[in-house]
């Protein structure tokens, strides 16, 4: 996996229209993915790091209604 398909998976999201709090979930999910991937050895960097800021899902909090 590259920098280049994570991009084009959040771009896929975006243009589809789906909000922050759903990239923000995909994010999490291939990040722990990556992270069980790079530990063994299978992948040899995380290219969720080559993205660049404009590139990564906004920090979102969900908040619950009053």
């Amino acid at each position: 996996m590259k920098t280049e398909h994570v991009t084009s998976i959040f771009a896929r999201q975006r243009k589809t229209g789906l909000s922050e709090w759903t990239l923000s979930g995909t994010k999490t999910v291939l990040s722990a993915i990556i992270g069980f991937a790079r530990s063994r050895r299978y992948i040899a960097s995380n290219p969720l790091d080559g993205l660049s800021k404009i590139e990564r899902p906004k920090q979102v909090t969900m908040r619950e209604p009053r």
